[in-house]
């Protein structure tokens, strides 16, 4: 799986940078579930995770696609993003109310850091902060 994801980045960065074929850029090349999880880190840590389901399509032009779905919810949010400088970024909600940018491991996961941009206020009418989290994607097996 790792060499799959790794050579899908690799082909996406080379056809991005060249300019490929138009008709390629409609086409998806990869479709992957991964299991999710989201730490909180930030403005203080968190004792829980969030875990969901991501299932993302990812073309030769680097766009990526799919959808969010949180565990022990039935709510489908959807994804959007792609490739730019070697990181995967994606925007998780209608108005990307998640925001995420990660990197391939050595095990094929997705990691990186996600921030929720919207700041939560820690006391009435004090500052808000935005919220950050450690994010990991695992690939399911299927």
């Amino acid at each position: 799986m790792r060499t799959k994801l790794t050579a899908l980045i690799g082909l996406m960065a080379a056809t991005a940078m060249s300019g490929g074929p138009a008709a390629s850029y409609a086409e998806p090349i990869a479709k992957t579930t991964y299991s999710t999880t989201l730490m909180q880190t930030g403005p203080l840590p968190s004792g829980g995770a969030y875990t969901g389901t991501l299932e993302l399509t990812l073309s030769p032009a680097g766009i990526a696609s799919g959808w969010y779905i949180p565990d022990f919810q039935t709510t489908f949010v959807p994804v959007v993003g792609g490739l730019e400088h070697g990181k995967l970024w994606l925007d998780i909600g209608r108005a990307g109310q998640v925001k995420i940018s990660a990197t391939v491991d050595g095990k094929g996961r997705l990691v990186g850091s996600a921030l929720e941009p919207t700041p939560v206020p820690w006391a009435p009418g004090g500052p808000g902060f935005p919220v950050t989290f450690d994010f990991v994607a695992s690939p399911k097996s299927l």
